[in-house]
């Protein structure tokens, strides 16, 4: 089982409502960053995301590249997004039971980085809220917490 780096978190945790476009806790600077991602192996976010009840909520979550860390929003440029997700629907966020945990793997596309920063943001609309911790990873760490059952916290 590969190990999570706090270094690549950019949520923990983090209630996100639905009514505006929320960015990520922190934004990982591509310059200090000295962890080593696999070359050639597709990066991005692993998502990992909690939610109490389903009821037709929908999520879009969204990569972000931007030249300031603190600007995670406004002055971001989107190079990936999963598109609408409904919780009632979608394997990956569905949530009919308290304390069910799923996710999702949100590719970076090749080349696509073009600022110092990358980060992630989702707009939601509907109820309810939900509980989200992201990391930066390679897809193959995802692969290996993606087979956890329900309820496993990174």
């Amino acid at each position: 089982m590969p190990v999570l780096d706090n270094s690549l978190l950019v949520w923990n945790n983090a209630e996100l409502t639905n009514t505006t476009e929320t960015g990520a806790t922190y934004a990982i600077d591509q310059q200090v960053v000295t962890r080593h991602m696999e070359n050639g192996e597709e990066v991005g976010f692993g998502v990992f995301v909690t939610a109490l009840a389903s009821s037709g909520a929908t999520y879009n979550f969204k990569v972000k590249n931007v030249a300031s860390a603190t600007d995670v929003i406004t002055s971001a440029i989107d190079v990936a997004q999963t598109g609408a997700m409904t919780d009632t629907t979608d394997p990956r966020i569905n949530a009919s039971v308290a304390g069910f945990q799923n996710g999702f793997f949100l590719s970076i596309p090749p080349n696509s980085l073009k600022f110092r920063y990358v980060s992630l943001s989702m707009t939601g609309t509907g109820s309810p809220d939900i509980t989200v911790t992201a990391y930066l990873m390679n897809e193959s760490e995802w692969s290996a917490y993606s087979t956890q059952p329900a309820n496993y916290t990174p």
